[in-house]
């Protein structure tokens, strides 16, 4: 009985201790507003930038960043493990290949774009050809993306507490704070790769509540070696990656709607847009 009460007690200190790291991540976070009329003036610039970000995309781009694996690829071949590399490469392609296929018929919002992510700082350094990808997973040098505004949109840890606005001329040196769920939904981000931040729809879900699995098979071909037929079973990414775009596109949509007649013309707010 005492080792019980022990047990409990413990239990309830380490939550209490859980807790008060979380509040103290809160409170130290950077804050746009520390009373009530510094929270009206932040509304009031978020629904600025959020508007002025929705009209800009919508004759902008959205560039998908995509994950190929290639550091756990490449640490499986280190220690010779060939036949997990091969299952690891199969499963980014086969991942990859149904966004790219989902997003292109579900997203008419605008122009989107997919890429690999170790293309991110050649984007963000003004290349605009040459690193852009299309289904064959291969980059393709005549995808050209033309357009000035872009937003990047992927799979990455949510963060409930982050960095507030930020001028563009100290973006680059800021970084996301505060703690994450633990989720990987997708995000939309700003070119500095900040999440975007409401009223912008920047949290993209799914309304599915099962997702099937079935078996696939990719064929994969790791450098020097002959090309392999990798078979595994996974969730049917198709299906999941459409409803994800599909909420996204209308969610895109009825924001851009809601924003017209929404002026964006205080000269306090242009470091913000970007």
């Amino acid at each position: 009985m005492v080792l019980l009460s022990n047990r409990i007690c413990c239990s309830f200190l380490m939550l209490f201790i859980s807790m008060s790291l979380i509040a103290q991540e809160q409170r130290s976070s950077d804050k746009d507003y520390h009373n009530r009329e510094e929270f009206k003036k932040y509304h009031r610039r978020a629904v600025k930038v959020a508007s002025w970000q929705i009209q800009n995309l919508k004759f902008g781009a959205i560039v998908i960043r995509l994950q190929n694996d290639q550091r756990k690829i490449d640490g499986y071949l280190k220690v010779g493990d060939k036949k997990s590399a091969e299952l690891v490469m199969a499963e980014a392609q086969y991942r990859n290949r149904s966004i790219i296929y989902s997003a292109l018929g579900q997203i008419d919002f605008c122009k989107v774009y997919f890429m690999y992510s170790q293309s991110s700082d050649s984007l963000l350094g003004g290349k605009r050809n040459n690193i852009f990808i299309d289904s064959t997973l291969k980059v393709q040098q005549n995808i050209v993306m033309n357009e000035n505004f872009y937003v990047i949109l992927e799979e990455d840890f949510l963060y409930q507490s982050s960095i507030g606005f930020v001028k563009e001329d100290s973006a680059k040196y800021a970084v996301e704070r505060g703690y994450s769920n633990g989720t990987k939904p997708f995000l939309f981000k700003n070119k500095y790769g900040h999440q975007l931040k409401n009223p912008f729809p920047y949290k993209c879900g799914t309304n599915l509540f099962f997702i099937r699995k079935l078996f696939v098979r990719e064929r994969v071909e790791l450098e020097g070696e002959k090309a392999q037929s990798v078979k595994f079973r996974t969730r049917d990414a198709y299906k999941y990656y459409s409803s994800i775009f599909g909420n996204t596109n209308i969610r895109l949509y009825n924001f851009y709607q809601r924003s017209q007649g929404e002026q964006v013309n205080d000269p306090e707010l242009k470091p913000f847009l970007y």
